[in-house]
């Protein structure tokens, strides 16, 4: 269900954000592709690094991947114009 509502938010927020009709279509097309082509899609972010109760219900018990991110990086990104 992730991944399904992951797409109806994108194709909300294109809405809300004015972008022409057509492209908005075809935004909804590859969502709609996507939704059909993949079994699921996911994402869980936490702030802790090392969450066993995120490993069990996002891993596959255990057997995923966990990427880290930088704050700093991501906030000294978000200042350039």
């Amino acid at each position: 269900m992730e991944g399904k509502l992951a797409a109806h938010i994108l194709n909300e927020l294109a809405e809300a954000d004015g972008l022409p009709k057509h492209q908005i279509e075809r935004l909804k097309e590859h969502t709609t592709t996507l939704e059909r082509i993949v079994d699921g899609l996911g994402l869980c972010l936490s702030e802790e690094g090392d969450l066993l109760s995120q490993w069990r219900a996002y891993a596959n018990d255990g057997r995923g991947v966990s990427i880290g991110f930088s704050k700093q990086y991501f906030e000294e990104l978000s200042k350039i114009q």
